[in-house]
């Protein structure tokens, strides 16, 4: 799937409706992939546990 999603043409019109930055960052944003590599995954984690795992997270870094 993963190799599907990348060669694949995607189809949006983002350059007719948004301004020439705008359109590149919407495209931009909509390619790339989220990371969380920053979480300690298992092979049995459910999302509840992603989700929880973000959560606390982010209730342990400071804002800067």
């Amino acid at each position: 799937m993963y190799q599907r999603q990348v060669l694949a043409n995607k189809v949006t019109n983002f350059e007719h409706r948004l301004p020439s930055p705008q359109s590149e960052l919407a495209v931009q944003t909509m390619k790339d992939p989220y990371v969380f590599d920053f979480i300690p995954f298992r092979e049995d984690m459910l999302e509840r546990d992603i989700e929880q795992a973000l959560v606390t997270l982010s209730q342990n870094t400071p804002v800067s």
